[in-house]
């Protein structure tokens, strides 16, 4: 791998690089979905200009979120040869009876400081955890935590303050789960979440 053999310096400057190009695409991002939503609900726009606009504006979306992952993946990447931590957070809720997830919230935490990114990565991260496991959706996301959390732990020496899983059980209207979960943001690498 060629990026191994890249000076300090030249790492610390492409892991800022890719840091800011990922900061700008999340706010580009955000920036597309406020526009489809105020174009949905401008009433002086006829339905059919509203569509064709919505449609034009989704395959942008769709390329900008493309290329947000290959960022994300060189920053988690370069970050993996710098001395940063990159951990990925994220709170969904899952009903009792369903495989449905909703992913209320989704961060990188980059040094201590939270950025949000796409909801859509934490539900993959959550995904292919439950593939990863057997039985109910919690149950299963419980034992890939599990795991994860054992092999950071041997990776980080001990040091388990970037893994953490919260899960609260709600039992009233509807029975669910609230999940929070952060783990080390290379847990994204080498899994298909990010493409």
């Amino acid at each position: 791998m060629a990026e191994t053999l890249l000076p300090p310096h030249v790492r610390e400057r492409e892991y800022w690089k890719q840091y800011r190009a990922m900061r700008t695409m999340t706010a580009r991002l955000a920036s597309q979905r406020d526009l489809v939503r105020r174009i949905r609900e401008e009433p002086a726009i006829p339905a059919q200009a509203q569509d064709a606009a919505a449609k034009a504006l989704s395959v942008d979306i769709e390329e900008t979120r493309h290329l947000f992952g290959e960022v994300l993946e060189t920053l988690i990447t370069t970050g993996m040869q710098t001395s940063h931590s990159l951990d990925i957070e994220t709170v969904a809720a899952i009903p009792a009876d369903s495989d449905l997830i909703e992913v209320l919230e989704c961060l990188l935490w980059v040094d201590g400081e939270e950025e949000r990114i796409e909801p859509e990565i934490g539900g993959a991260l959550i995904r292919y955890g439950i593939r990863q496991g057997h039985g109910a959706p919690v149950r299963a996301l419980l034992a890939f935590y599990r795991t994860e959390e054992v092999r950071y732990d041997r990776r980080l020496e001990g040091s388990l303050e970037r893994c953490s899983l919260t899960i609260l059980q709600e039992v009233y209207p509807a029975k669910q789960y609230h999940i929070r979960m952060r783990l080390p943001a290379e847990a994204l690498i080498g899994r298909g979440i990010l493409s």
